[in-house]
């Protein structure tokens, strides 16, 4: 008894850490210069249910994410603003997907849903806040899903730099004034000989 007992505490407490693990749903805002986007997956509807765990991911623009979701998890991902399609992958090998316009500083809400009594077939499909809102109350967040060695640059948010100013170069040119005063110098060094320093003055007064 004691025993069973035993296994029966350990099963208990790894469901309790299994459970406090998990990260309730929890409203963000959209990063700088980002779109919002929240997806999630609802339970099978219909009446010829399964004991099927169906696993999905996300892809932006032809690129998988990393990690998976099941029934009552979401992702959040911030995306940068223009035409994306995003889709939706069960098993790795099923794909459904949505076009999506995406403005900057706006939320939107795309809800994956299978229904069991048409051959397992299923859907992504954008939903509005309310209904996202009710639905997501009882998700909660999946596994990290950026993969490093897969960049989905539509995930990341750099600030852009400001681009460097360069200054112009100031070129000082000598007026022929002074270029003048320098031959006269240099003759009167004896640098220059009177022919030299004649040749020199044309040049100068020809520029």
């Amino acid at each position: 008894m004691k025993k069973i007992a035993l296994i029966f505490s350990t099963i208990l407490l790894g469901m309790l850490f299994m459970a406090c693990s998990k990260v309730a749903f929890e409203k963000q805002a959209p990063l700088e210069n980002a779109a919002l986007v929240y997806v999630y997956v609802v339970p099978d509807s219909g009446i010829n249910m399964t004991t099927r765990v169906s696993t999905y991911k996300v892809g932006v623009n032809g690129k998988k994410t990393e990690g998976s979701m099941k029934v009552g998890e979401y992702q959040v991902l911030n995306l940068k603003p223009g035409m994306l399609t995003i889709s939706a992958y069960r098993a790795d090998l099923e794909e459904q997907k949505i076009e999506m316009d995406l403005a900057a500083g706006k939320t939107y809400y795309l809800q994956i849903h299978s229904f069991a009594d048409d051959f397992g077939k299923f859907e992504i499909k954008r939903v509005n806040s309310n209904v996202a809102y009710e639905e997501l109350s009882n998700t909660t967040l999946a596994g990290e899903y950026v993969k490093e060695e897969n960049i989905i640059s539509e995930l990341i948010m750099p600030k852009e730099e400001p681009s460097a100013v360069v200054a112009p170069q100031v070129v000082y040119t000598k007026s022929k004034t002074e270029e003048l005063q320098n031959a006269a110098a240099l003759k009167t060094q004896g640098i220059l000989t009177d022919a030299e320093f004649t040749k020199l003055k044309a040049e100068i007064l020809a520029k």
